[in-house]
């Protein structure tokens, strides 16, 4: 089965000395993730992407910066990737989707027992959603829910990507452009790029992968 990451950088547009603190003042950098192709070698650099698949193989090599899950708080746009709502027992969760999906394509609601039965089976986990929330209180929790599908979740800035990428090997200044790993390099540039005008630390690449 392949795996597949899903890849966005966030932006910290505050003017504090301590970024990634509030969910208003981080953004997405696109409105979309980056559809980057299936390269393990990067995957299991960034966070162990494929090896995940191979617990007990002590032969696989394991990222430098070990994955240490989703960030939070989030940007709103990757909150809306990386997680469902949950709606009370009282209401239709497939009506409610069908509305989100003209908004936020993607994005599903869950009943709380459904919810509830993904974080105990340990495909999901459970993410505070106070700043966040959609709906008016009382309609839906405070709390949302990972989608089952997502495994691995990690963030990495832009040193840290750097230290990872020299430990397995991989040199984006000696990519051709037509080898799978060249479409990295523009994600890094990215954050490069933005992190001259916004200052050092401004910048996260934050990711998960699915198979």
């Amino acid at each position: 089965m392949g795996t597949d990451i899903h890849a966005f950088i966030e932006v910290d547009c505050s003017s504090g000395d301590r970024p990634f603190e509030s969910s208003y003042e981080i953004m997405s950098c696109t409105y979309g993730e980056f559809a980057l192709p299936q390269n393990y070698r990067l995957f299991d650099a960034l966070g162990d992407g494929r090896s995940y698949q191979f617990p007990d193989d002590n032969s696989r090599k394991r990222a430098k910066v070990p994955p240490r899950g989703i960030p939070l708080p989030l940007s709103r746009l990757v909150l809306n990737r990386y997680a469902h709502i949950i709606v009370n027992e009282k209401m239709d969760a497939t009506e409610i989707t069908r509305s989100l999906n003209g908004l936020i394509p993607e994005l599903r609601a869950v009943t709380e027992t459904e919810a509830e039965k993904w974080v105990m089976d340990g495909v999901s986990e459970f993410i505070d959603d106070v700043e966040h929330r959609i709906f008016s209180e009382g309609k839906v929790s405070s709390r949302r829910v990972s989608n089952p599908d997502w495994h691995t979740a990690s963030w990495l800035t832009l040193p840290e990507i750097e230290e990872s990428l020299e430990y397995f090997d991989l040199a984006l200044n000696r990519v051709d452009c037509k080898d799978d790993l060249f479409a990295f390099t523009i994600v890094v540039d990215t954050m490069r790029y933005i992190e001259k005008s916004r200052g050092e630390g401004r910048t996260r690449l934050v990711f998960w992968f699915d198979n």
